[in-house]
Formats: C-alpha cells, structure tokens, sequence
C-alpha cells in the first residue's frame, strides 16, 4: 500500500469522496466549503477530507483519500487565512472534479474519465469560479450515488 500526496482537495458529499484538481488559486478550497455549505442547509451530509493536499492509496482496487498530519482539519478561507473545520478522516473517491480557467465545453464526451493511481474515475470539467459550480458539482455527486 503506497501513499502519495497530491495537490487536490477532498470532500465527502454524502457517501460520495471527490477531488477537486487544478492550479492553485483555481478555486478548489472555496468550492469545497461552498458544496459543504449548500449540502448541509439542505439536511445532507458533507464534510472536508483534505483541503491543498491529500494523501491517496489504492486499497482493493479503490482509491482513498486522506489528509496528511499536519493539515488535518485545516481549510484556506481566501482572505481569513487558514482556518479550523470539521472534518473525516477518509473517503473512497469515487470521482474527479478537474477545475479550469477557461469555460469547459458545453457538452461534454459521454462517461468522461480520468485516471489518477491506476484507478479510472468518472470526471468532471468545471470553470472553477463559475457561480453554477457548486449546483453542478451537487448534480455530479447525485449521479454518481445514482449509479452506486
């Protein structure tokens, strides 16, 4: 069982694990805490994994995420500076949200993918500060618990 970190965030929506990938400064912390946020209001469950850096395994075939010591329930809110929240100490990822600059395109290929540790993962392309990111990233999670 090797562990790697990465640059990523984790989240737990429902029973859902996902990474946020892209460039620092992409929007990956307050996508997170937004998501977290909107699901909470509405009754569900969501919870921080990681946030800047996540270390992943590949156990039976899944891929985990989990925070490295020491940024363990640690979350940058951009302009307050890096803060205290609650979090879980794993999740099985069971897809990728890639974050970019640009606009993704309008219709995406059929059962796109990405590959990260040799596990192949439903993905996401998302505009990171589109104001639709977090409805959309909900909608991404509520399909892959549809096909669960």
């Amino acid at each position: 069982m090797n562990a790697d970190t990465i640059h990523t965030t984790a989240l737990l929506i429902g029973p859902i694990g996902l990474l946020l990938r892209g460039a620092s400064g992409a929007g990956k912390s307050t996508l997170a805490d937004e998501v977290i946020s909107r699901a909470r209001g509405l009754g569900g469950f969501a919870a921080l994994v990681a946030d800047d850096r996540v270390r992943i395994t590949v156990v039976g075939g899944r891929l985990i995420a989990q925070p490295p010591a020491p940024l363990s329930g640690l979350i940058e809110r951009r302009g307050l500076g890096v803060m205290a929240t609650d979090h879980e100490p794993s999740a099985v990822v069971r897809g990728i949200v890639d974050l970019i600059k640009d606009p993704p395109e309008r219709v995406p290929m059929p059962d796109q993918r990405a590959t990260l540790a040799g596990i192949s993962l439903p993905q996401l392309v998302l505009q990171g500060h589109d104001p639709a990111a977090p409805r959309y990233l909900m909608i991404f999670a509520s399909s892959l618990a549809a096909t669960s």
